[in-house]
């Protein structure tokens, strides 16, 4: 076949669609409680919801680490709080984030948090966000990007 002909079926299959470019993966958490304290009885903790678009949005899971507190599940019907503890694995891109409050003073100012998304087959990292959580006096909330 001659590079002419070459050239233009390769400029008709991207013109088609036919080839297309890898899918870029995006993370990022994000969070409707605007502030938390244990000492609050509306809500469980600090809610954190992972944003995902991907090459697998439909069979991911959620890696989730804390370098202090936990995460637990508050889900419907129900609404009964499952711990996970600070390394947790989930299928649900929402958990909350809580802690047990120590001695006064011993809480830290700032909470990393952290979210790998994993391919469920393989366990291949597909994307990684991380946040932080800061204590205002004696509440918590999700450090603004």
């Amino acid at each position: 076949m001659s590079p002419g002909i070459l050239l233009i079926l390769a400029a008709s299959a991207i013109i088609c669609g036919c080839i297309t470019a890898p899918q870029e993966e995006t993370v990022a958490i994000s969070s409707n409680t605007t502030a938390y304290s244990p000492a609050m009885s509306h809500t469980v903790g600090i809610e954190l919801a992972v944003y995902y678009t991907g090459s697998a949005e439909d069979s991911a899971t959620y890696h989730w680490t804390a370098d202090y507190g936990e995460f637990v599940i508050w889900t419907p019907p129900d609404y009964r709080v499952t711990p996970l503890g600070a390394d947790a694995v989930t299928e649900d891109a929402t958990v909350y984030w809580t802690y047990h409050p120590g001695q006064p003073g011993e809480e830290p100012a700032a909470v990393r948090v952290a979210v790998t998304i994993e391919e469920n087959e393989t366990g291949r990292t597909l994307a990684t966000a991380e946040r932080q959580i800061v204590r205002e006096g004696s509440l918590y909330r999700l450090e603004a990007e």
